[in-house]
């Protein structure tokens, strides 16, 4: 339609529209912001830590104030997570590592025979090494920190170690070539990856409850912290597969990057991050419908992957690129009303 002075009417409804829209879209986020209503992360890799030797496993303290890279080599480095750099480095090492609860003892798998014992409170070798009379890989500690379960890859077998006097109570027999372990964070279960299956061991009697066969085959696993659900890295299947911890039941399976590797949680569970070690991405995955919303690149051929406690950044252990990657999480508004086109 046109009007007498030949201006379309049509063109100043388009800008009358435009004009009502910003304002809406401008109420709408002031509302959001005065209300605080901060509920969407958006992730981004904020940097690249150099490592001098090949990184293997990676943990957080409990408190988040450092990283510790492990190398299969024998040697450990400290960095510092508020500046992102090296601090340090501790003269042995080995493929995974997990530290109690209350961060004063840290279990260190992978050389020779055996399980080194230091104390990360003064990074000091604080108890004999454990025998555990085989090629050690993957390990955990229960949530109360009593116990340490090492997935002993050599002799088919986890071998369960008391914490309070670093001696060996008994070992799990007949669980073939164990790779890396997860304990529940409120059952007594503890989770143990294998070539193509998913063992559940009783805690409490040091048994095995069952075996739920899965994927093609699992390295990393990973139990989330509400306690519902355990991911299994399918390394050869590029994807990653769910355990219902309840059921203990295959549930699903989730395609993600080429060879994932290891996974971590956000504290809250709505995310799970997986490195993919062929293809030198992470995998952000919506833990509440399962699917992949972000693909991150990182460094050349992640590991091992953790999440600082206070859900703000996660690390990644680059293999070939001798790296740490450092993901950063940050909030966002979340708008409660969405406004439709209105042309």
């Amino acid at each position: 339609m046109v009007r007498s002075n030949g201006r379309s009417n049509f063109i100043g409804l388009r800008r009358r529209a435009a004009w009502l829209g910003r304002t809406m879209t401008l109420i709408v986020a002031v509302a959001a912001l005065s209300s605080g209503n901060v509920v969407a992360q958006a992730d981004s890799v904020s940097g690249s830590i150099p490592i001098d030797e090949v990184p293997g496993g990676l943990t957080l303290a409990p408190n988040g104030g450092r990283a510790y890279v492990t190398n299969p080599n024998g040697k450990i480095t400290i960095v510092d997570t508020a500046n992102n750099v090296p601090v340090g480095k501790l003269g042995f090492g080995g493929y995974a590592i997990a530290i109690v609860p209350n961060g004063t003892r840290a279990y260190v798998t992978g050389r020779g025979n055996t399980v080194e014992v230091f104390d990360p409170t003064t990074n000091l070798i604080s108890a004999p090494a454990i025998d555990v009379g085989g090629t050690s890989k993957g390990v955990a500690v229960t949530r109360d920190g009593a116990r340490a379960y090492v997935a002993n890859s050599s002799r088919n077998s986890v071998t369960v170690i008391d914490v309070a006097s670093n001696s060996i109570i008994t070992d799990i027999a007949d669980i073939d070539s164990p790779i890396s372990v997860s304990t529940s964070p409120n059952t007594p279960r503890a989770y143990v990856s294998t070539a193509k299956s998913v063992v559940v061991i009783d805690t409490n009697t040091n048994t095995v409850v069952t075996s739920i066969e899965a994927g093609e085959r699992l390295t990393g696993i990973t139990t989330g912290p509400n306690g519902t659900r355990v991911y299994a890295a399918d390394t050869d299947g590029n994807a990653v597969q769910l355990i219902d911890m309840a059921a203990n039941t295959l549930v699903g399976s989730i395609p993600v990057g080429t060879a994932p590797a290891a996974i971590a949680f956000s504290p809250d569970g709505t995310r799970a991050y997986v490195s993919n070690s062929g293809s030198d991405t992470v995998s952000v995955i919506n833990t509440t419908n399962n699917t992949v919303i972000e693909t991150l690149g990182v460094g050349a051929g992640p590991s091992a992957i953790a999440m600082i406690p206070n859900g703000s950044r996660a690390y990644v252990a680059n293999v070939d690129g001798r790296s740490v990657s450092v993901i950063t999480r940050t909030t966002g508004i979340c708008l409660s009303v969405c406004l439709p086109s209105l042309f």
